[in-house]
């Protein structure tokens, strides 16, 4: 509980100005604003199916969220349903004790065909299921077709050197070809976790073991390669804070992300038809073929799961129609078996899935200790705002630094 009670005044302070609960609402608090279209959606079904209110309790930037679950956590009064992330994350607060296991309900909904068995295993602590699953997604590129057209390029690269190919006649047409920023803190380590991956996976699942040091070779080669990329103008100025915006208005060719912004790009108004998928070739043709798989949970606290009204709102979330709703509004698959994707981009993502067979690996974020991820996705963030060698080099001896403390003290 150490961690989440130490946070707990900061948090106090952060969470002034949040919603004020009422007896006859069902709180919903997430940090998830890209999905307020979805939400609102799936509040009025829930109404409709149930007759209960769900309020949808919107937290920013992300560490206010986190500051308010940490002194809701310490002062055990959670909200009944919250959202959260999968991994370290998730490991540590069901460890506070706090969090209620969803095993009845899942199995139910396994039973009646809405799940594939195997859809809870990241949400699965200690052999009991916790999390409502909220997304089921994997991590791939999106790519703008009439852009590549336009350069000439007629489908998306098979290898490494057919991608950075692709990059130059996209620069030389006058376009950007890679659309990455900080927006929101967080999205600064997406390139950093691909490079790894697509280069030395085994390194990367090391950053979690304190195994790779983040100032060693492996790290030094993946900063290495992103920096190439910033050297030769592949990527958009990170500094943007509407970056799926940005990029469904066509000012970048090629946005890595969760196959769960594919709804959010074709709401800011980039077609279905105009994008096309691909999963990121290897770097290193020798390393393993991975793909990052992310599962992001709704949990319920201890304090409300006997409620009826909760278990109600429970079996409703993990329906199709809850489901349903989320797709036709927001684009989100949650893996629900009765509720088919909504673009045909899925499709293709599971034919290449399929034919390739990666190893399922679970995010940078989930996977890194929790009191290590805004520190060193902060240097990440300065790389991309200077990416130079001197930045780099900066980032992670101060990764490292932070990176031994912790493992030194675990």
């Amino acid at each position: 509980m150490w961690r989440w009670i130490q946070g707990a005044a900061f948090a106090t302070a952060m969470i002034c100005g949040g919603a004020n609960a009422f007896a006859d609402d069902l709180a919903f608090a997430q940090d998830k604003p890209i999905y307020k279209v979805g939400f609102e959606a799936l509040a009025a079904e829930a109404q409709a199916k149930t007759g209960l209110k769900l309020r949808l309790d919107t937290y920013q930037p992300e560490d206010k969220f986190v500051a308010f679950i940490q002194a809701s956590v310490a002062a055990d009064s959670l909200p009944p349903f919250f959202s959260w992330w999968n991994g370290t994350s998730l490991h540590d607060i069901v460890a506070s004790g706090r969090v209620a296991p969803l095993d009845d309900f899942w199995n139910a909904a396994v039973k009646e065909g809405n799940f594939a068995p195997e859809t809870g295993d990241l949400l699965t602590v200690d052999g009991h299921m916790y999390g409502i699953p909220l997304g089921y997604g994997h991590w791939v590129a999106l790519y703008n077709k009439k852009l590549f057209a336009k350069a000439g390029i007629s489908g998306p690269p098979a290898t490494w050197q057919e991608f950075l190919d692709d990059a130059a006649k996209l620069k030389a047409s006058g376009i950007t070809p890679i659309s990455a920023t900080i927006q929101s803190g967080w999205r600064a380590f997406i390139w950093f976790q691909e490079i790894m991956l697509r280069t030395d996976p085994d390194a990367f699942r090391g950053l979690f073991t304190g195994k790779t040091s983040y100032d060693g070779p492996a790290v030094r080669n993946a900063f290495k390669i992103w920096g190439d990329l910033y050297a030769k103008g592949y990527m958009t100025d990170p500094r943007s804070q509407q970056d799926i915006v940005d990029y469904a208005s066509g000012k970048g060719a090629i946005y890595l992300m969760g196959d769960w912004s594919i709804g959010p790009v074709e709401n800011a108004g980039l077609k279905d038809d105009d994008l096309g998928v691909f999963i990121m070739p290897l770097i290193n043709p020798q390393a393993q073929d991975c793909i990052i798989v992310e599962e992001g949970p709704i949990l319920v606290p201890k304090t409300a799961i006997n409620r009826p009204e909760v278990q109600t709102m429970i079996k409703f979330l993990l329906s199709a129609d809850a489901a349903n709703v989320l797709r036709d509004k927001q684009g989100l698959y949650v893996g629900n078996l009765k509720s088919t994707p909504r673009s045909h981009l899925m499709g293709d993502e599971a034919a290449q899935i399929a034919a390739r067979k990666p190893v399922v690996v679970a995010r940078w974020w989930e996977s890194t200790p929790v009191e290590l991820q805004n520190d060193l996705v902060a240097e990440f963030g300065k790389f991309m705002l200077d990416p130079t060698p001197a930045t780099a080099d900066k980032a992670m001896a101060n990764m490292q630094s932070l990176n031994r403390g912790y493992w030194d003290s675990h």
